[in-house]
């Protein structure tokens, strides 16, 4: 079976005149290396093209099916149909970024036990090369482990010395924390200062860090949880009941108070539940890492 980028050829080669005179393929491709996405720029534009046109092409055949056949729908549902082409090319067009801020939080967030994981090393005695070796192949931090190996490709591949290909990878990392760990080590070698020392001071700092990350992150936690309880919870049961009241109590009850008890429970508390559901959820994932 061929591999994405070559079932992609075809439509590359077709789509890269025209792509080529609405984006900047230098700069882009230099987006997608940032955010660790391997694919060229030509074929990740091409195939986010063929997927709003796709998607494009499909809402609106649905619209003008519902259209032709309901009339009065027509603009609904040509609205939704350019929604759903406003959408995609919003995804799309915002995923390398947001793949780049994802990787960075994630590769952040593994420092704490590189650090304390390069300190032991450098105590061992391991020279600087060594120590990117052995990162390079610790799967517990596979971020830190894919930045490591970019290291070394630069380092054997690239003809360039070690040093120079840290300094390299500082400077284009999704990390921002990472990159300023990296180029400490650089200016660590280069001062010829103490490996051991700087490692040792970077594990005490990220540890610390991550305690009081840690304790705001539950305290959050502890907010968001009371916050549901009386939002979610309270202030909806206490709602059905006053309307539920009322109405019962009216000889003619309105229609507009059945249809506030309808949407206060399929509508209303559905959604304040998966809104707080989410917000516990990242608050939670923060604490965990």
């Amino acid at each position: 079976m061929p591999a994405p980028a070559e079932r992609l050829q075809p439509a590359s080669s077709v789509l890269k005149p025209f792509l080529s005179r609405l984006v900047n393929m230098d700069a882009y491709q230099r987006k997608l290396d940032s955010a660790r996405i391997r694919m060229s720029a030509t074929d990740y534009l091409s195939l986010a093209f063929i997927a709003v046109s796709s998607v494009t092409a499909v809402a609106f055949a649905l619209a003008f099916l519902i259209s032709s056949r309901v009339p009065r729908l027509s603009f609904l549902s040509y609205s939704i149909a350019f929604l759903a082409f406003a959408v995609t090319l919003a995804l799309i067009s915002e995923y390398p970024e947001s793949a780049r801020r994802s990787y960075g939080r994630a590769l952040d967030a593994e420092l704490v036990y590189a650090s304390s994981y390069a300190q032991a090393l450098s105590i061992a005695g391991t020279p600087i090369m060594g120590i990117v070796e052995r990162l390079a192949s610790e799967e517990t931090v596979r971020h830190v482990a894919r930045e490591c190996s970019l290291i070394l490709s630069m380092a054997r591949l690239g003809g360039r010395d070690i040093v120079s290909a840290i300094r390299a990878v500082a400077r284009d990392t999704p990390g921002k924390r990472f990159g300023d760990f990296l180029q400490g080590i650089v200016n660590t070698v280069v001062s010829g200062g103490s490996l051991g020392d700087y490692f040792n001071y970077r594990a005490r700092e990220y540890q610390e860090e991550l305690g009081t990350r840690n304790r705001v992150n539950i305290e959050s936690l502890g907010v968001l949880t009371e916050s549901y309880i009386t939002v979610g919870i309270a202030f909806p049961i206490i709602l059905l009941i006053m309307v539920g009241i009322v109405a019962a109590l009216s000889p003619s009850p309105s229609p507009l108070l059945i249809r506030g008890l309808y949407a206060t429970s399929a509508i209303i508390i559905p959604a304040v539940s998966a809104v707080f559901a989410y917000l516990i959820y990242q608050t939670s994932r923060e604490v965990s890492s």
